[in-house]
């Protein structure tokens, strides 16, 4: 959402370059910049609401997906000891655990 986020920036940017000509305006002039910039801000708030909608619904996807790429940065690290196996810190137990045999159940 950089470019969102840079784009808003930057009309915050005119915005305030606005209020700054607004100083050397007539009256009339003002009153009608400052209808036209209260619109603008309020749309500026709506599109920022929005990204902070979509930057929290994108925080809760990863954070559901944490589960599953929790253990990926500990195989990166240990990719270096080149024992040719990718030992995770998780629980390596299920890499341990014996084949499933017909009628074995409830054995384990």
């Amino acid at each position: 959402h950089t470019r969102e986020k840079m784009a808003l920036e930057a009309e915050i940017r005119t915005l305030k370059e606005r209020v700054a000509h607004l100083e050397v305006s007539t009256a009339e002039e003002k009153g009608r910049e400052m209808m036209l910039l209260a619109q603008d801000l309020e749309v500026l708030h709506k599109r920022e609401e929005g990204m902070q909608v979509s930057m929290s619904l994108l925080r809760r996807q990863v954070d559901r997906l944490q589960p599953y790429t929790s253990p990926l940065p500990a195989v990166v690290v240990d990719l270096p000891t080149r024992q040719g196996v990718f030992q995770t810190h998780s629980d390596p137990s299920h890499l341990a655990s014996p084949p499933i045999v017909e009628g074995d159940w409830g054995q384990n």
